[in-house]
């Protein structure tokens, strides 16, 4: 069900509805999913979670903080090591065989938590953490597909009927 562009997507939805405080809007897309689509939603929001906790700056300059108990809310050893990876990005996040449902939830959410606290860290106002995520969802819906590089000259002869 997911694609190459359907987990960030999923994944900025999810982000977004936690943002709003929408927990049945989170239940209805987490159950919408299969195991393995969940996989993927956990590598797309471990990739989103680096990219702004590594990029983002407190108002002193320092690095947004990871909360040191933050990976330890996932119980099952196989997926807190999965999400782990994903979110470092150092080697290859490896979909742990038959993931406890539960624990993929639980890791999703932390990730999704962790973009939410370094987005409001630098200084985007909680309220619009919501439409931001939405707006992002919005955007990575449809792929972006390279077009070939059009010659300068056009190989459509245009005649002229008279």
């Amino acid at each position: 069900m997911t694609t190459v562009w359907g987990a960030p997507r999923r994944a900025y939805e999810l982000a977004g509805h936690l943002a709003a405080d929408d927990r049945d809007a989170v239940e209805r897309l987490w159950k919408e999913l299969a195991s393995r689509d969940r996989a993927d939603i956990v590598i797309a929001l471990g990739a989103q979670a680096r990219f702004v906790t590594r990029t983002a700056r407190m108002a002193d300059g320092t690095p947004v903080p990871v909360p040191s108990n933050l990976w330890d809310w996932i119980t099952c050893p196989d997926v807190r090591e999965f999400t782990v990876d994903a979110w470092t990005g150092k080697k290859v996040a490896r979909v742990p065989p038959n993931p406890c449902a539960y624990c993929l939830r639980v890791a999703a959410e932390a990730l999704a938590e962790l973009h939410l606290v370094a987005l409001t860290a630098v200084g985007v106002p909680p309220a619009r953490l919501a439409d931001i995520c939405a707006r992002a969802a919005a955007r990575s819906a449809t792929p972006v597909i390279s077009r070939p590089a059009r010659s300068r000259r056009s190989r459509t002869t245009v005649t002229k009927h008279s």
